[in-house]
């Protein structure tokens, strides 16, 4: 069987299957329950680039969190792999906008810290985490702290932490919400460029109808609360997409138009 280079096994990656999936919370300060997803049904494939894109509060978020064990649904099914999801797993990692590093420990020590919980040596560890910053140029940086890096190379920091532990399902919620357009690009170029190695399931959420485009294999795009899939988009362009180019502009006007439906009821 053949293995990538960073020892990831492309065969290996996670196959999600939601049936009829229901959230509800209840609202404690107004005494009263709240639909956030309603009969939710989506399969994404083993090693399949899926962008979650929606209104605001629409649900997306508490997709991932369900997907990712934090959360469970009232009620339908989520399954990876056939298997019922019971919690948090090592088959699957979370990257979140806010980074979500340890303040105290340096940036190998950061990259690291999964694979010795894991039981693996520190040595062997050590290794396997210098490697992961080889990949995004920040193996000069190992010895930094995280608020020493900026915005961008925290986020890279945060996301080779989980690759480095190689899980099949890599969870999104908005990465590169918070960075400048430029470096927000490059970071894309480099998920895209880090997961054409790996073919892991990603399952990135996203408020940008661009990214979405420009990074999945499909979009899902979601309705106003309470949530259902309105419309699954193929994206069938080549990569490296150009973000200029009429049959992107084709999907944009789409993505666009679908979206300002559900935020504007004076659309209709």
């Amino acid at each position: 069987m053949d293995q990538h280079a960073n020892g990831t096994n492309p065969r290996a990656a996670g196959r999600i299957q939601c049936r009829q999936a229901q959230k509800i919370f209840y609202d404690i300060n107004r005494h009263e329950e709240v639909v956030a997803l309603q009969d939710m049904t989506i399969d994404i494939d083993a090693g399949e680039f899926v962008a979650v894109i929606g209104p605001s509060g629409c649900g997306k978020t508490t997709f991932l969190n369900i997907v990712a064990g934090f959360e469970f649904q009232t009620a339908g099914q989520i399954t990876i792999d056939g298997k019922t999801i019971s919690g948090p797993g090592p088959d699957r990692g979370v990257v979140f906008q806010d980074y979500a590093l340890f303040p105290w420990l340096s940036v190998l020590h950061n990259v690291r810290y999964g694979l010795v919980e894991r039981g693996i040596g520190r040595r062997q560890a050590d290794e396997t985490a210098t490697r992961w910053l080889k990949q995004v140029g920040l193996e000069a940086f190992g010895n930094k702290y995280p608020h020493e890096l900026s915005g961008g190379m925290r986020q890279r920091v945060a996301l080779i932490r989980v690759l480095a532990n190689e899980p099949k399902i890599l969870l999104m919620d908005e990465p590169f919400a918070a960075l400048d357009a430029l470096t927000r690009s490059v970071l894309q170029k480099e998920l895209l460029a880090l997961w054409e190695r790996t073919h892991q399931t990603v399952v990135f959420v996203t408020h940008n109808v661009d990214e979405a485009i420009y990074l999945a294999d499909r979009m899902v795009i979601m309705s106003h609360r309470p949530s259902r899939v309105k419309e699954v988009v193929t994206i069938e362009l080549e990569r490296p997409r150009d973000v200029t180019s009429d049959a992107f502009n084709q999907y944009r006007r789409r993505a666009t138009k679908s979206l300002e439906v559900e935020v504007s009821p004076a659309i209709n």
